[in-house]
């Protein structure tokens, strides 16, 4: 009769995407195999019950992590009859992020298991002329962010190279290279031009208190007169 129940784990912690390899067993009283079936349960770190199946004693059961596992403590619980054991083993932390491009758009996934903030750097390489873009971003699990090359760099084509891929021959219509000084020459003559135009209200506002004041003045001297 079944007396003793294992499960058995290949190792202790796993990377997400990995596949676990468990081994329940059951045997008797004189520790032999005994081949029954032993229902098999994978436990989340949040208790959510991520899979069950019933595999037979002495068999392996092969479980592959997704690559947005949780991490923290799972659990693999085994059961036959009135015997129960649980075996336990951690998914690490993981952060991924993948990359595509849609036309002008550069896709960001993040593919991790966690939360990430921070910034990414794209340098886009061209035949005259190489730029980096910085920027800070913020992406949940499985969430996507799109990039609009074109608003961030001028026409041409380019080599992205962001992470570990490479995106060749990337054309861009973005701003002309006369676009950007000529559009700073046009603000700051402007702000020249509108800082001028209040100073000449102001001028002109305290010239007329002065007039009004020296005609007072002068009607109450000839009024004396």
């Amino acid at each position: 009769s079944p007396k003793k129940l294992e499960v058995v784990i290949s190792k202790k912690e796993f990377q997400p995407g990995e596949a676990i390899v468990a081994k329940p067993s059951v045997k008797d009283q004189t520790n032999e195999l005994i081949p029954s079936g032993i229902i098999v349960k994978i436990i989340t770190p949040d208790n959510q019950e991520a899979l069950a199946d019933v595999v037979k004693s002495g068999d392996n059961f092969e479980f592959t992590l997704l690559n947005t596992a949780m991490p923290g403590t799972w659990k693999v619980k085994a059961s036959v009859l009135d015997l129960e054991e649980t075996a336990t083993f951690s998914v690490s932390e993981k952060k991924l992020l993948a990359y595509a491009m849609n036309d002008q758009l550069l896709l960001v996934t993040n593919m991790g298991n966690i939360k990430f903030n921070g910034p990414i750097e794209v340098t886009l390489e061209g035949a005259e002329k190489t730029s980096t873009i910085i920027k800070e971003i913020a992406l949940n699990i499985n969430e996507t962010i799109a990039i609009n090359l074109a608003k961030k760099a001028t026409s041409g084509t380019y080599d992205i190279k962001i992470g570990d891929a490479v995106f060749k021959n990337v054309a861009i219509s973005g701003q002309k290279e006369t676009e950007r000084p000529w559009r700073t020459y046009a603000g700051a003559w402007l702000a020249i031009v509108v800082i001028v135009y209040l100073l000449f209200l102001l001028k002109r506002r305290n010239f007329g208190k002065k007039l009004k004041k020296t005609l007072h003045k002068g009607k109450m001297n000839h009024g004396k007169s």
